[in-house]
This record gives C-alpha cells, sequence and structure tokens, in this order.
C-alpha cells in the first residue's frame, strides 16, 4: 500500500493547478523561465543568476524539511542504516528528465551547490523529454557511473499506465541492484492520473530493501512559484527546492576515497 501521503500545512500549501497536458510533458523547453525567478517562491531565493549564499541555501532546505516532515515522507532516509548496508562511496549518480536537468550546471546548477557541502560527488544524467524507458536504455550504457547512490527522477513523459510504469520501475531497481541506495522520486501530479503512478513508487520500495522513496510531488505542490507557466517545468525556485529535497535525502556523503 502506498505510504500515505503528508498534510501540506507546514508550507502554507499552495497547490498548483495550471492545465497540464502530456504535450507538455513532452514538448516544453528546459528552463522554460532562464533568467527569471518568480516572486513568491521559497524563503532565502535570490535573484535570477545570482548564487545562492549559505544562508539562502539552509532556508531552502529547512523549507523542504518541513514538508518532508522531518523525513516523514521518505519510505526509508539514507540516514537509517538499520537494514546494516552502509554507503561507503562518495559519488551519487542522479538521473532523470526535463525536471532534474534544470538543476544541473548547464542550467540552474542548484544540485552541485546544495551537495558538494554535503561532501557528494555529483554525477547528473538527465535529458528533455526522457521517457522511463529511455532512462533504462541510458543505466544499461551507463551503469558502470553507478556507485553506491543512485538517485532517479523519471515518469512525467510516461503515459499514465500504472501497469507498464511498475514493470520499468522493477528494471530500474534490477539494474541498480548493485547498489546500496537508491532513491526514488515521486513525478509532480500534473494531470489526473499520476497518483497513481506514483502510487507505484511507493510499492516499489515496499518490496526492496535498499530503494526509498521521496515525495518530491509533496514538496513541488506546496512550493510557491516552483512552476513556470507551462504547468510542469521548473523556474530557479523549483530547481533550488528539488536540489533541497535531495539534499534532505541523502544527507552528508560518507568519507570516502572515491571522487578524491
Amino acid at each position: 500500500m502506498p505510504v500515505p501521503r503528508l498534510a501540506l500545512a507546514a508550507f502554507g500549501a499552495l497547490v498548483l493547478t495550471a492545465g497540464c497536458t502530456e504535450t507538455a510533458a513532452t514538448g516544453g523547453a528546459v528552463p522554460i523561465d532562464r533568467g527569471t525567478d518568480p516572486a513568491g517562491g521559497l524563503p532565502g531565493t535570490t535573484a535570477a543568476g545570482t548564487p545562492p549564499t549559505t544562508a539562502d541555501a539552509s532556508k531552502v532546505v529547512a523549507a523542504v524539511n518541513a514538508v518532508l516532515g522531518g523525513q516523514a515522507a521518505i519510505s526509508r532516509p539514507l540516514t537509517d542504516q538499520s537494514d546494516g548496508v552502509a554507503v561507503e562511496d562518495d559519488r551519487v549518480f542522479v538521473l532523470g528528465d526535463s525536471i532534474t536537468e534544470s538543476t544541473d550546471a548547464q542550467h540552474y546548477g542548484t544540485l552541485d551547490r546544495q551537495l558538494r557541502p554535503l561532501g557528494w560527488a555529483v554525477t547528473i544524467d538527465a535529458k528533455r523529454g526522457r521517457t522511463t524507458q529511455q532512462g533504462i536504455d541510458e543505466l544499461d550504457k551507463h551503469g558502470d557511473e553507478v556507485h553506491d547512490a543512485a538517485v532517479v527522477l523519471l515518469g512525467h513523459n510516461d503515459a499514465v499506465d500504472p501497469t507498464a510504469y511498475r514493470k520499468k520501475l522493477d528494471r530500474i531497481v534490477e539494474l541498480l541492484s548493485g547498489v546500496r541506495r537508491v532513491v526514488l522520486l515521486t513525478n509532480y501530479e500534473f494531470e489526473p492520473g499520476r497518483d497513481r503512478m506514483n502510487a507505484e513508487l511507493w510499492a516499489e520500495a515496499a518490496a526492496h530493501p535498499g530503494v526509498e522513496v521521496v515525495d518530491w510531488n509533496a514538496v513541488v505542490s506546496s512550493t510557491s512559484g516552483a512552476i513556470g507557466p507551462d504547468g510542469l517545468h521548473l523556474t530557479m525556485t523549483g530547481a533550488r527546492a528539488l536540489a533541497a529535497t535531495i539534499a534532505v535525502a541523502l544527507g552528508p556523503a560518507p568519507v570516502s576515497a572515491g571522487s578524491s
């Protein structure tokens, strides 16, 4: 059964109801609002193009942590080592579509800025329009780049078909079977039926030790100004929120010679 979703009162929830279609998922530019940062975003956001200060980043992480309820919306946080499988390598592989792509160095650059201070060496493999099947193909080709930790955010470009999505999730988990911690992020529920897709993510994590789910949908749905005019793609505010969500899930990297 899916883990119950958090109440979003901690963030003064603003659920975005912009009209979205599958076309928006597959054809939107990334990021659609380059050079803008809508007002009313996360606490501590700065002007477009201005790197956030340490204080800014701390406020963003605190706001995201409030939505996640101190990790209550994470099925089994990386910091929980109760199963005895500890992450020993400081390299993390992040796989995604245009939503994740907005956090890379060619776009808003938020993920490295959040994870580097925590000791993580980040590889982002994200591409506009990528489906879950294309993500599987990418893992087939680049599996040797994945070490002890992997983060996956895929599904926005898939048709609403929970059964087919679950089969693809099974394949992703199979390909990452040697990875000590796998983090699956829920999709933003931008159209009807996406909640059923997210339910499969929770079920996947429940079936596989070492797999966690983090409720990105809860964060993005309650972050004012996170979503751009097309109803799906991230603004600077949204990219900061996504980076902070991943940072909250991962916590500090282990001391490792993996990247140094």
